[in-house]
């Protein structure tokens, strides 16, 4: 019988021993140790060239396939090398992007960087700075804002807050002004066949202080096609200005020279336009540059008559 019980028994498997491993970017590979021996030389060569990628400082990829190095993983228990894209490259390469389009961006260099931390809330632009926070969550969003109010009440700011987040999530942006609309317009006409677009293709354009400065008739008809062609693209667009809706038309009328009637119906569709592609946020409080202290953004508790943004003729 005893005989027999030990013929029937059946012999112990081996238990496996695993090992992890450890990559440079990812988790690690789990891979049982009796394998490794046969794959030492691979082993070695993909260390060195996770070693190459950890050392890299200047973002010229040294490995032996540009741009592209071999990871470790496992499959049943099995090391396998694929020939993955290097991930430093990508950060590499999304951080410079990320640099160039800021400095196309135009934002002025004391708001760039900032965020709605940095902006103080108040009575008198916390509606104001709701929208401009929906407004960069992207959600359903479909219309951007139109910032007025009083001189030194925050506008700039919190119109660059809302650009250089629109930067970080990899979109195009411009930061400009009339001066430099104008400039741009006048550029265009002197080389009709190399035409810069960027004010109409941009995913979001800044117009900052809209009706400070006037245009020409030529130039108002030259904003009217920028905004026109944003409004049917459905391009977001941010206008600041010191102005309510029907004020900004009756300033952006005083065309330099001789204004007439179409200059006035030009500047009408310019503000219906702009209507119809922004919501409307007002910003009040005390100017806060002759305050003398504080930070952008601080407003008197007090609220003055609202002016009116879409008032009848």
């Amino acid at each position: 019988m005893e005989e027999n019980r030990e013929t029937t028994e059946q012999p112990k498997k081996e238990k496996s021993t695993y090992v992890n491993l450890a990559n440079l970017f990812g988790p690690p590979a789990h891979v049982m140790e009796k394998y490794i021996q046969n794959c030492e030389d691979d082993i070695e060569r993909v260390r060195k060239e996770q070693e190459l990628c950890r050392n890299c400082r200047d973002g010229k990829c040294r490995q032996p396939v540009p741009e592209m190095v071999h990871i470790f993983t496992g499959y049943r228990g099995y090391p396998y090398f694929p020939l993955t894209p290097c991930p430093k490259v990508k950060m590499l390469q999304r951080k410079k992007l990320y640099e160039e389009q800021k400095a196309a961006a135009g934002i002025p260099d004391m708001y760039q960087g900032k965020c709605f931390d940095d902006y103080q809330v108040s009575e008198g632009n916390q509606q104001a700075v709701r929208m401009a926070q929906e407004l960069v969550r992207g959600k359903d969003v479909e219309k951007g804002m139109y910032i007025y109010g009083s001189r030194g009440t925050g506008k700039t700011f919190l119109s660059s807050v809302v650009g250089n987040l629109f930067l970080q999530q990899g979109k195009k942006v411009m930061f400009t002004t009339t001066g430099w609309m104008r400039y741009l317009f006048r550029n265009n006409a002197r080389n009709p066949d190399q035409q810069d677009r960027s004010l109409e293709n941009v995913d979001l354009l800044i117009m900052d202080n809209l009706g400070s400065e006037r245009f020409s008739a030529w130039g108002l008809e030259q904003l009217e096609r920028v905004i026109d062609a944003r409004y049917m693209g459905k391009k977001l667009t941010i206008v600041t200005t010191n102005y309510g809706l029907k004020a900004l038309g009756e300033k952006m009328a005083q065309v330099i020279g001789n204004p007439d009637k179409h200059d006035r119906d030009v500047a009408e569709r310019i503000c219906s336009r702009l209507a119809g592609m922004t919501m409307p946020a007002l910003l009040y409080g005390l100017d806060r540059r002759k305050m003398g202290e504080g930070k952008p953004g601080m407003f008197r508790k007090s609220q003055p008559a609202p002016m009116e943004l879409f008032a009848k003729a």
